[in-house]
């Protein structure tokens, strides 16, 4: 099912907020859908995100367990070019060009970074009124949230980002470290 990303805002103007989200290349259209407003307390109010059809192959919602089935499937490829008979050399070669094309593919499909979602979020914390603000990565046939977490003020908004799971609203406080 495909990825939307929504945005919640404690307090502040609907068009700064808007405007805020746009000049980070995204936008902050009102969303009205009854399983986004069940996720949300008194005085928040919820947006789109989404410039396009949808947010599939966002960044966000892919925190670092990933990395580990990664490297293991990564350490049991190098066993099995050993096995074949590959060098040292050979092996390192194989894996840097992998990960050359890999990171080449995903300058050509990316739709979104951490950068460009930290810059986002920092325009609207800085909007008059704004007290929080954060997101929630839901997929379609999702029912919103039932997990919330409120981001510590002394902590950068990026690595809050990098944390954030598919199904969870993660709220940022307007004077959080940038």
């Amino acid at each position: 099912m495909c990825d939307f990303i929504s945005l919640v805002v404690d307090g502040g103007d609907a068009s700064i907020i808007d405007a805020a989200m746009r000049a980070a290349g995204r936008k902050a259209h009102p969303a009205d859908k009854p399983f986004l407003e069940a996720s949300l307390k008194p005085g928040e109010r919820a947006f789109w995100t989404t410039t396009k059809m949808c947010d599939c192959g966002t960044v966000l919602g892919h925190p670092g367990i990933d990395d580990v089935d990664e490297r293991a499937r990564e350490a049991r490829e190098r066993v099995r070019m050993r096995r074949k008979g590959w060098s040292e050399a050979r092996i390192e070669r194989a894996f840097a060009d992998r990960a050359r094309a890999d990171a080449l593919a995903t300058r050509k499909h990316a739709v979104d970074s951490f950068d460009q979602w930290s810059a986002a979020l920092t325009g609207v914390l800085a909007t008059p009124g704004v007290r929080a603000a954060g997101l929630l990565l839901c997929s379609y046939d999702s029912n919103g949230s039932d997990v919330r977490r409120d981001w510590p003020v002394h902590a950068p908004i990026i690595e809050g980002l990098r944390s954030l799971r598919k199904g969870e609203l993660l709220m940022f406080p307007a004077q959080v470290a940038r």
